[in-house]
C-alpha cells in the first residue's frame, strides 16, 4: 500500500512538472488570436513635405513565419505602398523581455507609436507585389535589428505578446542573445 502511494504521488508530481509550459501549437493560437492586436498600430496621419502622410504597422503570425508589415501611403499619390519583412522562428534571438530595447519616435511621422528592438540573425525583405514602383530587397543576412511597433498607450500588452513571440522562438530551436556587459 505504502508504494501504491508513492508511485501515485511520483505520477501526480511529474504531470504537474509536464504541464506548466505552454506548447508551441497553443501560443501560436494566442499569438493569432491575441497578439496580432496588441503589436500594431493605429493609422497615424502626418504632415509629411508638402502632403499628408499615413502609416500603420501590424504583424501576421504562421506556422514557421514571423511577418512584419508597415504601410505607407501619402495624400497626393495614389500609391500605397507595404513593406514587409518575414522572419523564421528560429532567427530570433530570444532574450527575457525586460532586456529588449524600446525606441521611441524613429522618425518626426508618428510620435505616438513605440518600437520593441529585437535582434535577429536574418530576415527578408521588400515590398508587396501590387506596388509596382517599388524594389525587392534582399533583407539582412547577419547581425539584423527588427521593429517591432505598437501603440505607446497598449505597452503591457505588447509585452506580453513580445513574451509569446520570445517563447515561441525558443521553442522553434532559437539561440539566446547572449549580452555579456
Amino acid at each position: 500500500m505504502k508504494s501504491l502511494k508513492a508511485i501515485l504521488a511520483a505520477f501526480l508530481l511529474l504531470q504537474a512538472v509536464i504541464s506548466f509550459g505552454q506548447t508551441k501549437e497553443e501560443t501560436l493560437e494566442w499569438l493569432n488570436r491575441n497578439g496580432k492586436a496588441f503589436l500594431r498600430t493605429t493609422e497615424c496621419e502626418r504632415p509629411f513635405n508638402d502632403e499628408r502622410i499615413y502609416i500603420k504597422h501590424y504583424i501576421e503570425i504562421e506556422k514557421d513565419i514571423l511577418k512584419v508589415f508597415g504601410d505607407e501611403s501619402f495624400s497626393k499619390r495614389t500609391v500605397r505602398r507595404t513593406y514587409f519583412k518575414y522572419i523564421n522562428w528560429n532567427q530570433i534571438l530570444y532574450e527575457d523581455v525586460s532586456t529588449v530595447p524600446i525606441e521611441v519616435n524613429l522618425s518626426d511621422k508618428c510620435p505616438e507609436f513605440k518600437y520593441f528592438k529585437v535582434k535577429v540573425l536574418g530576415y527578408k525583405s521588400g515590398y508587396k507585389p501590387d506596388d509596382k514602383e517599388a524594389r525587392n530587397d534582399e533583407g539582412c543576412a547577419n547581425d539584423c535589428t527588427i521593429y517591432l511597433a505598437f501603440d505607446s498607450n497598449n505597452l503591457e500588452n505588447a509585452k506580453r505578446t513580445l513574451k509569446a513571440i520570445m517563447h515561441l522562438a525558443k521553442l522553434s530551436g532559437a539561440k539566446e542573445n547572449k549580452q555579456t556587459f
